[in-house]
Parts: C-alpha cells; sequence; structure tokens
C-alpha cells in the first residue's frame, strides 16, 4: 500500500510536468499556421521558465509545508491544515513575484505586457504545485492529473480561440493562465 502510494505521490509530480510538455507542444502545432515562429519559440521559453522558476521557488516552500501537515496529521491535528496551505499559498505567490518580476523585466528584453503575463503564470503554476501537495494528502492522485490535464486542455483551447482578439505573446501566455488557474 505505502509503495503504492510513492508511486502515484510520483505521477502526481512528473504526470503535470508531461502533461504541460505536451500542452506547449500542440499550442506550437496548432497555432503554427496563425503565429510566426518566433513567437511560439518565445512562448514555449517563457512557458518552460515559468513552470521551472514556480518549482525552484515553491520547493523549499512544499517541503516546510509538507513536514508541517504531516508533524499535524500525526498528532491528529488537522484544524490547522488550511491555515497552513493559505500560508504556503501566500508565500510562494510572494516570493515567485520578488524572483519573477525582475527576471523578466531585466534579463530578456519583454515588452511590460508581457513581463505582467509572465509573472502571472509564474504565481498560478507556483500555486500549482503547492495545491498539488495538500490534493495529494486525499491520495486521490487520478484526480489531481486529470483536473491537471483538463486545465492544460483549456489553456490549449484557450490559446487558440483567443489569439484571433489578441494576437500576442502577452495575449497568449493570459489565454495559458486561464487553463493553468483552472
Amino acid at each position: 500500500d505505502r509503495a503504492a502510494a510513492y508511486a502515484h505521490a510520483a505521477i502526481v509530480v512528473a504526470g503535470p510536468c508531461i502533461v504541460a510538455v505536451l500542452c506547449i507542444w500542440l499550442i506550437g502545432a496548432v497555432m503554427a499556421d496563425s503565429v510566426d515562429q518566433v513567437t511560439i519559440a518565445a512562448f514555449r521559453a517563457l512557458v518552460i521558465y515559468c513552470f521551472a522558476l514556480s518549482f525552484v521557488v515553491t520547493a523549499p516552500i512544499a517541503y516546510v509545508s509538507a513536514r508541517v501537515v504531516s508533524d499535524g496529521l500525526h498528532d491528529r491535528e488537522v484544524a490547522p491544515i488550511a491555515a497552513i496551505m493559505l500560508a504556503a499559498l501566500a508565500l510562494s505567490a510572494v516570493v515567485t513575484v520578488t524572483i519573477a518580476a525582475p527576471l523578466f523585466c531585466f534579463l530578456f528584453d519583454l515588452d511590460t505586457a508581457v513581463v505582467v503575463a509572465a509573472v502571472v503564470d509564474s504565481i498560478l503554476i507556483a500555486m500549482v504545485w503547492i495545491a498539488a501537495l495538500f490534493c495529494g494528502v486525499t491520495r486521490d492522485y487520478g484526480a489531481i492529473t486529470a483536473f491537471f490535464a483538463a486545465g492544460m486542455l483549456i489553456a490549449l483551447s484557450a490559446v487558440a480561440l483567443l489569439h484571433p482578439y489578441w494576437p500576442t505573446l502577452a495575449g497568449m501566455l493570459w489565454a495559458f493562465g486561464i487553463g493553468v488557474s483552472v
């Protein structure tokens, strides 16, 4: 039973990453005829940076949160779990903004609208990592991956459907964020 739980936990971490890579590839394939390759490449790169940055930022926060929740569960104190999750989400958002904003502003030559969209996407993805950790406590690992996949399907659809109305890199990033927020 414990080995199955560990295998499912690995799927919770790897599943969203694999689904996200598939989504990014599908967006590039679906949008290839309507968006220039430079914009698609920039979109891919920025989304990958958003995922990598959010994962690095949230890893220590998630680790500490998991340790505190585990201790609480061991002591049969479940009441503080919601507060711990909210604190982890808030701290992740603050740290992500603190790191992502200067990174996207100064490391890359991006328009302000693109920087804001990339920072927001980074925050949303960071919150997904934290939420997945807390949802993992329920041991409903299939649902976690299924909901993430549904969000990525919505991201793909939003980018494709909204592009005619907002045909910019910032528009693509905001549309992608719609799916991530699911």
